[in-house]
């Protein structure tokens, strides 16, 4: 899975990310993008830019 900003879908800016599990069996289901304070500004300004 990937962050999806200023129309294109990205991972975090580092690399980093972080996996998803299961509550109930504890199965890694996925791993998503460990967005930090860069990732969140570029979110920020692109979103600020469209409107």
């Amino acid at each position: 899975m990937q962050m999806f900003v200023d129309g294109e879908r990205v991972g975090a800016a580092s690399g980093a990310t972080m996996e998803v599990r299961n509550p109930a069996t504890g199965e890694v289901v996925d791993s998503v993008p460990r967005a930090d304070a860069d990732d969140t500004r570029r979110a920020v300004e692109a979103a600020h830019q469209a409107f």
